[in-house]
């Protein structure tokens, strides 16, 4: 979806990674993302998103554009590479 970087703030092994992620393209932004996996009747919940407040023009081009469909999309294809990763 751009470029920027991605940095493990919090590990706590099996149950909750926090990372600092770093926009740079399209447009410059810091967000806190988090991934928790929690077992669920012998399988494995992940829960995975970020928070945010978006920059100025960002912030009112939200207003027009269904950024969470974006998100949606692209957090899918991780979250299905994951499972794939981990069932392997």
């Amino acid at each position: 979806m751009g470029e920027g970087k991605q940095t493990f703030t919090t590990l706590e092994a099996p149950t909750l990674a926090e990372t600092k992620l770093e926009f740079i393209k399209p447009f410059k932004s810091v967000a806190e993302g988090y991934l928790s996996l929690k077992e669920d009747s012998g399988t494995t919940k992940v829960t995975w998103g970020f928070q945010s407040l978006p920059p100025y023009p960002m912030n009112i081009m939200k207003l027009f554009m269904n950024f969470e469909k974006n998100m949606d999309r692209e957090f899918g294809a991780g979250l299905s590479r994951l499972k794939a990763i981990s069932e392997a």
